[in-house]
């Protein structure tokens, strides 16, 4: 593991969430692969063994990320960020001073607080686009790639601030 030199350690937490449009295994599975792709760089991660379905989810999963001394939340989605940002105002907890937030998915929804959320911007209309097509050949007969990447932007907000993502 390549660490940065003066970099603040820092333990990562992640929380999943589940929809009625996607099974709850669904997104267990990904937060495992996000644990286990950090684990690869040395990064370790607190990974919240609730999976949110529903609000009482919800504060069962912010309670064991906070008692886990976690010290940055990393959210799957802006959905359930937007929950997790409420629910730490709720008790009380200071973002960034108390407790950093980051969302997997940038939206506008993560900038209406007095302290704008750090989130991956990703092209959803090509992620849309290329999956669609990976259906179509494989429908057709056709050979596909195990995995398709695509390009990603780290937007840097006052949610993280004094944690450098560099070596991420």
């Amino acid at each position: 593991m390549n660490k940065m030199m003066n970099m603040p350690e820092i333990r990562l937490g992640i929380v999943a969430v589940s929809r009625d449009c996607f099974p709850a295994s669904l997104s267990a599975g990904r937060r495992t692969a996000v644990c286990k792709a950090c684990s690869a760089k040395g990064i370790d991660v607190y990974e919240c063994p609730t999976t949110v379905e529903s609000e009482k989810d919800m504060l069962k999963a912010v309670e064991e990320l906070k008692n886990s001394g976690v010290e940055c939340i990393l959210c799957q989605d802006d959905y359930i960020c937007d929950e997790v940002v409420r629910k730490l105002a709720r008790m009380g907890v200071r973002i960034p001073d108390q407790m950093k937030v980051a969302s997997c998915h940038y939206s506008r929804i993560l900038e209406n607080y007095p302290v704008t959320i750090t989130s991956l911007k990703f092209n959803i209309t090509e992620l849309g686009r290329r999956s669609c097509q990976v259906l179509l050949d494989m429908i057709h007969g056709k050979t596909v790639p195990d995995k398709t990447l695509l390009d990603y932007e780290i937007i840097l907000k006052e949610s993280t601030k004094g944690l450098s993502l560099i070596h991420i």
